[in-house]
């Protein structure tokens, strides 16, 4: 450098405040003092004082909102995100040459200079960019959108990149919609089809209405009224009363909790209320956002935090108090006189077939002699899986009847083939058409064990309790020591086939389940989600650019198969697993299902932060500090980024709503109960062949189950997860979670009012292992309140420290809160009095499922084996007014008429074939069930 130019540059840095004699001796003294300038400009624009010689000018808003050309300056939270360029030099240029996020407003022809990697003017984003080619590897630097080299799977053609095998998803979509046409031409051609079977249609929707939540009253059993309080009323026992009060506690938490967060957002900054909702774009956008995001996240992390405190204590608290309030709610409910109020327990009994006499005579003499007690009866259960369709035959072979097989005289080639495969189909669904002999059923019997277990009925609950005092110690009979406790499930509630499995054979099954719900994963994954994160991967965003709503459908499509997929194998699991008792079934489905769309959610956010990563890496955000994402050494480091928080939090709240809120519940009644709905009554009305039984079968509604539970409880941990993030979408996620969940309580309080069969929930098993799995949801709290609070308050752990902290304290607050809920809630629970106790007789007279009515062998041997007349009558939800009265055996139930909807209730009118030129107008449908 010539003497003077060394001169004035020494000078300069003089002036800047650098008085290192070194420094000007530097041969580089030059390129320091461009950097010592853009430094001092930048510090300035921080300290809000321009730089005299700079020529920025600031909007409305105190941000710099229009650029000067020819000039570089280090982009900061003080610069517009939209700010302009003047017309001479129209483009937003990331200088490379200098400091991180160094921008500079460029004519088209010095995009290539400023940056090489991004040699594209683009004229409708103001910016220098990239190569916009899809599925490109490598593309050209020479100022056009072409590529060099395109990615796996992808074919260069003419400069793009062209997907090789897009003609497979052409051809498989072109399948999905054949066969869519297909089955809305077969729907129409079933309802065109003339009814031939009206009596056999009718006789099954009257089964349908018959079974459903009843209430006598001097009109009869009439349905509960819409209006009914199910938070109040116990209209299925009390495990349903407490499964309501759940979903209700639910929509108010998370009310309360979005609702605090808007308040607190509009009363100390409402830029805590649009934190992470700014969206990323051009290469300078980005630096900007980044600067402002963290910035913004750091001054606001100490309301956050307090805020994060006060909803994990309140979370805490009132998890605790919910546990206190059910179980008191559980016991004001069962102190009414129930089935289950008159029953105990026995358990130790000998293995004896089910043809020899006089057990339950022989059983109920014996404890009515050593209690002094009058005992109704004794339902002793029997292992009869194996033989469980011959039982069904036998039980049923009373209820069918004959009816002439009808044909259509106008059925064509193609409809009598139609009719044909599904004549055939059906026909697997039909019993033996032979009657079965007498002999046949006393073999059947040789066959059939007795468990060790059976059910010795009491003619009041006193008498029942004198009698488990009486008899606390055991008692002897066929010399076999012989225990009784009280029973905890109704008739209805039991799984009488299940009886004679052993634990081991069940853990058997249960850890095959287990594999089967991996498997499920393994395909799923391979099959939806594999292809979305590659089409996702691919995807170029240079310029801003971002997938479209067909990608955000698809992702919501691929989370709805995912739970659905989930929820169809856990509940098969739980049916395989052989579990004598309703509740204990639903509460193993309700852990399967949460612990595997657990995994699915932890596997699709896994899968989330590393598509979020590689995209932000490719688009090349730093951290407010100017270091590249792809050189962050830890997980933690990349997590805190703000460009990663920004992607997270949108991705999640794109993942709860409304592909897990709302979709899979929306879809629901539509399909799950409509659709099947309408398309069993079009296949009965038009096959006069089907026996009643098998047509109530097509027309049945599903049970209830609870998995209400795990839905709810999964999507309470996916709005827990959003505290990890900036705070945009924090209020949003807790309204549409507030939102969805009481659409939920709504529609299950229409479906169990006027759609599932009756059944009696005696036990809060199911509500108290939700109660457990509310510990991981209060869990992520305290491990987001820890990491939030790194270095804010009073403790600065390293990244891997601060990874094993969060998991030390949702792990120390699962362990407290079991603790609780195990010692702390049932200390604190009531012991309310019946003050209205009745007969067994009174209950009976009023209830059809009895616990002899409802054991399928002990109906049999009534029949077969003692030669009752009438014998105990087998109970069939919906076909109550078949059973009969016979006092002498404990069965007192008399059917009262109900009033059932009629065919024309659940009818859907289309055109008849033929109508031309026009299409309907609508579909019409008269009524919804039970309206």
């Amino acid at each position: 450098m010539p003497s003077f130019a060394r001169l004035a540059t020494c000078s300069a840095l003089v002036l800047h405040g650098c008085s290192e004699a070194a420094l000007c001796r530097s041969p580089n003294a030059g390129q320091v003092l461009m950097q010592v300038a853009v430094m001092n400009l930048s510090r300035a624009i921080q300290e809000g004082k321009p730089h005299p010689e700079d020529r920025l000018r600031r909007g409305e808003n105190d941000l710099v909102s229009f650029l000067p050309c020819g000039q570089s300056f280090v982009l900061n939270e003080s610069f517009d995100m939209n700010a302009q360029c003047p017309p001479s030099c129209p483009y937003h240029a990331l200088d490379q040459r200098g400091l991180p996020c160094t921008a500079t407003c460029a004519t088209s022809s010095q995009c290539r200079v400023f940056n090489p990697d991004a040699p594209v003017a683009d004229i409708v984003t103001g910016s220098c960019r990239g190569a916009l080619v899809d599925g490109c590897y490598r593309p050209k630097l020479d100022g056009t959108d072409t590529c060099a080299e395109c990615a796996s799977w992808f074919q260069l053609t003419d400069g793009k990149c062209r997907a090789r095998y897009l003609w497979v998803a052409y051809l498989v979509l072109g399948l999905l919609c054949c066969l869519v046409l297909l089955l809305l031409a077969y729907l129409v051609e079933l309802h065109w089809r003339p009814v031939t079977n009206l009596c056999g249609l009718e006789h099954a929707l009257a089964a349908r209405s018959r079974s459903k939540y009843r209430v006598s009253s001097e009109l009869g059993r009439e349905l509960w009224p819409l209006t009914t309080n199910l938070c109040r009323t116990s209209v299925g026992g009390p495990g349903l009363l407490l499964h309501f009060n759940f979903l209700a506690v639910v929509v108010i938490w998370a009310a309360a909790v979005g609702l605090g967060w808007l308040v607190l957002g509009y009363a100390v900054d409402t830029e805590l209320l649009i934190l992470g909702r700014k969206q990323y774009g051009t290469a300078y956008r980005n630096c900007v956002l980044v600067a402002w995001g963290y910035t913004t996240q750091q001054r606001l992390m100490q309301i956050k935090i307090l805020y994060l405190a006060l909803v994990y204590v309140v979370t805490f608290i009132g998890c605790i108090w919910h546990g206190v309030r059910q179980l008191r709610l559980f016991q004001a409910s069962d102190v009414q006189d129930t089935m289950k109020a008159f029953a105990a327990l026995v358990k130790g009994l000998p293995s004896i077939a089910a043809s020899e006499d006089k057990l339950e005579k022989d059983l109920a003499e014996t404890v009515s002699s050593l209690t002094g007690e009058p005992v109704v009866g004794v339902s002793v259960c029997w292992s009869f899986s194996g033989y469980k369709e011959q039982v069904s035959e036998v039980l049923h072979q009373n209820l069918d009847h004959e009816q002439p097989h009808l044909q259509s005289s106008e059925a064509g080639g193609l409809r009598q083939s139609v009719f044909s495969a599904e004549t055939l189909v059906l026909a697997k669904f039909e019993g033996p058409q032979d009657r079965i002999e007498e002999e046949a059923v006393q073999e059947l019997l040789k066959n059939v064990r007795s468990s060790s277990e059976a059910y010795v009925v009491f003619e009041s609950r006193l008498a029942r309790d004198k009698a488990l005092l009486a008899l606390a110690q055991g008692f002897s009979f066929r010399g076999n020591k012989l225990s009784l406790a009280a029973a905890r499930h109704e008739p209805r509630g039991i799984y009488w086939h299940n009886y004679g499995g052993t634990r081991s054979s069940k853990m058997w099954k249960l850890l095959k389940g287990l594999a089967c719900i991996g498997a499920g994963l393994a395909i799923w994954v391979g099959v939806f989600y594999v292809p979305y994160a590659w089409s996702i991967l691919t995807f170029n965003y240079e310029g801003g650019r971002q997938p479209g709503i067909i990608y955000s459908l698809s992702f919501s499509i691929i989370v709805v198969i995912g739970n659905v997929s989930m929820y169809q194998i856990c509940a098969a699991v739980s049916d395989n697993v052989g579990f004598k008792y309703k509740e204990t079934r639903e509460a193993c489905y309700m852990v399967l299902y949460f612990v595997s769309v657990c995994l699915n959610i932890v596997l699709d956010l896994v899968m989330t932060y590393y598509m979020s990563f590689a995209i932000m890496v490719h688009l090349g955000f730093r951290t407010h500090d100017g270091i590249p994402l792809s050189k962050l050494p830890f997980f933690v480091q990349r997590f805190e980024a703000y460009a990663i928080q920004r992607a997270m939090g949108q991705n999640l709240y794109e993942y709860a709503f409304p592909s897990t809120f709302l979709l899979p519940f929306l879809g629901e009644p539509a399909l799950a109960i409509f659709g099947l709905l309408r398309l069993g009554m079009l296949v009965v009305r038009s096959h006069p062949e089907v026996s009643p039984r098998v047509a109530t079968a097509l027309l049945a509604a599903n049970d209830f189950e609870f998995g209400r539970y795990a839905d709810s409880l999964l999507n309470v941990a996916l709005a827990v997860m959003m505290f990890f993030f900036p705070g945009g979408y924090t209020h949003w996620i807790f309204f549409m979670l507030a939102i969805s969940q009481a659409y939920i309580y709504i529609y299950d309080h229409w479906r169990v009012l006027r759609v599932v069969p009756a059944a009696t929930f005696a036990s809060m098993q199911v509500d108290w292992w939700s109660q457990v799995l509310l510990a991981p949801c209060c869990a992520l709290l305290s491990a987001c309140l820890v990491m939030k609070g790194n270095c804010q308050l009073g403790y600065c752990l390293e990244p891997p420290r601060l990874l094993l902290a969060c998991l030390a304290a949702g792990l120390l607050h699962c362990v407290f809160h079991l603790l609780l809920l195990h010692y702390l809630v049932p200390a604190l629970g009531t012991t309310p009095v019946n003050s209205r106790p009745v007969s067994y007789e009174q209950v009976a007279t009023t209830e059809p499922c009895s616990w002899f009515s409802a054991n399928p062998i002990h109906c049999i041997r009534s029949k077969y084996v003692y030669g009752h007349t009438p014998p105990s009558s087998f109970f069939v939800p919906g076909q109550e007014s078949v059973m009969e009265v016979n006092k002498a055996i404990g069965c007192f139930f008399a059917a009262r008429d109900a009033k059932v909807e009629e065919v024309s209730d659940f009818e859907i009118r289309l055109p008849k074939p033929g109508w031309r030129f026009a299409l309907p107008s609508a579909l019409t449908w008269k009524a919804s069930e039970g309206s």
